[in-house]
């Protein structure tokens, strides 16, 4: 249940721009970590950190098998949020005057 939770998050609310390709990489991801934690079949507690680890480095692979967005393929520069904060607040003084 925890896995489909955390697959609900990164792929549902966070990457939803791309599903297909999320939905390879949970799939990937899901069946690597839990893979590599039963191979390693844990029983003392130095086997079962070295498989929780293991399983979120695997669970970190999702983040390079789906990238962010890029932006618009149009030719539009960046913005500094500031600099169009300021103008924003520059329009506005100037219309209440």
């Amino acid at each position: 249940m925890v896995l489909g939770v955390l697959s609900w998050i990164r792929s549902g609310i966070c990457f939803s721009q791309t599903p297909f390709r999320a939905l390879v990489a949970e799939t990937i991801t899901i069946f690597g970590g839990a893979g590599l934690v039963s191979a390693l079949s844990p029983h003392t507690a130095v086997t079962w950190s070295l498989a929780i680890w293991l399983f979120v480095l695997v669970q970190s692979l999702y983040f390079f098998l789906v990238p962010l967005p890029l932006r618009l393929k149009e030719n539009v520069p960046f913005e500094d949020p500031f600099e169009r904060a300021r103008r924003h607040v520059q329009r506005i003084l100037d219309d209440s005057c």
